[in-house]
């Protein structure tokens, strides 16, 4: 397949979008447990651990803001490439 310097500009666009787009949905739904935990095991039922919950969040939060920002600088390191593949497949677990 013969890649062209469009192609790749093209893939890179995309790849910063779907960082951002990723990013901004972890951002959200990190610091949810953290905003209103009422709602969140509303939704995702009742946890025993609360403070468990709050620190996933916290953490997916953290990973969040690192590709939102990754993404307003139109440059994706390689360490955030990797970490947005691998956290895109952990809270499914």
């Amino acid at each position: 397949m013969v890649s062209t310097k469009r192609d790749r500009e093209q893939a890179n666009e995309q790849a910063i979008f779907l960082a951002g787009a990723q990013g901004l949905f972890y951002v959200i739904a990190g610091i949810w447990p953290l905003v209103n935990l009422r709602t969140f095991e509303a939704v995702t039922g009742p946890k025993s651990d609360r403070w468990l919950a709050k620190t996933t969040g916290l953490l997916i939060a953290v990973i969040g803001t690192t590709l939102v920002i990754s993404a307003r600088r139109s440059r994706i390191p390689l360490e955030n490439e990797r970490l947005c593949r691998s956290a895109g497949g952990a809270p499914a677990r």
